[in-house]
């Protein structure tokens, strides 16, 4: 189902003047269809992690279409999480893959594993 972005406001343009990315030819629309997301979407486009989220994706393998920002949650003034839907499509197949994001910033995750009479 294609999503009609022409009554949300286009970041993309916003995007590509902060990053000044020249390998998103494929990216039609970075928007929101969500009201609270508004007040922080230039901070969005400024975090590292988004940028980093784009820069780093396949662009020979995969098609990068349209970023649809969910929801943003804010740790006082800066951004803690976004939730973010990648319209993404392989290349060679043409199959739309999936494409939800969960992007934060640095983080520490340690997985604790109990050994107890030889058993995990």
């Amino acid at each position: 189902m294609s999503t009609n972005v022409d009554e949300y406001k286009n970041y993309l343009e916003i995007f590509k003047t902060f990053t000044q990315m020249e390998n998103i030819e494929d990216l039609e629309a970075i928007f929101t269809k969500n009201p609270n997301c508004e007040a922080n979407m230039e901070k969005l486009m400024k975090t590292p992690k988004f940028v980093e989220h784009i820069k780093t994706m396949d662009h020979k393998n995969l098609k990068l279409t349209k970023i649809e920002v969910r929801d943003i949650y804010m740790f006082g003034p800066n951004i803690g999480f976004a939730l973010i839907n990648n319209t993404i499509y392989n290349r060679k197949s043409n199959l739309l893959l999936p494409g939800a994001v969960f992007i934060r910033g640095g983080a520490v995750a340690i997985l604790v594993i109990v050994v107890c009479e030889g058993r995990k």
